[in-house]
Parts: structure tokens; sequence; C-alpha cells
């Protein structure tokens, strides 16, 4: 259950916001460690179109794009498309 509150929030918000949410979810789960998911793969194919494109792989365009990328999986699964 974190982990889709978490999956499905966090990319809504604001790098100065991102904090305050974890603080919300640490009040609301204490105790609770989420494992980090294991995007690897995905996070190399990032960093290496950035290096092609002469973008910094800033943590948080990383996550921004994790979310993007898990919100079309999910658009495209219940548009029958995957």
């Amino acid at each position: 259950m974190l982990r889709s509150i978490v999956d499905v929030n966090l990319c809504k918000f604001l790098s100065p916001d991102v904090p305050l949410f974890q603080g919300i979810i640490g009040d609301l789960f204490p105790g609770v460690d989420l494992p980090k998911a294991d995007y690897r793969e995905m996070e190399q194919a990032m960093r290496d179109v950035c290096a092609k494109k002469n973008l910094q792989p800033t943590e948080y365009f990383m996550t921004k794009q994790t979310c993007c990328s898990k919100a079309r999986g999910i658009f495209m699964q219940n548009e029958g498309f995957a």
C-alpha cells in the first residue's frame, strides 16, 4: 500500500515539496522502511541519453522521468495498448 501511495503521488510534487511529503509519509507509517525499487536499467538508459543531449541527470530529474514512465505504463495498460 505504501509503495502505491508513494508511486502515485511523488511525481506530482515539485522538488521543494518532496521532503515534506516524505515527512508526512514517515508520520503516517512510522518505522516502515520502503525498499528502493530497482530501476537500474532504465536509469542507465536515461543517463546515456542525458550525456548525449548534454543534460544533467539530477536526482529530481531522474525521479520525475521514472514517475512519468510508470504513469505512461499505467495509462497504456488501462487503454489496452500493453
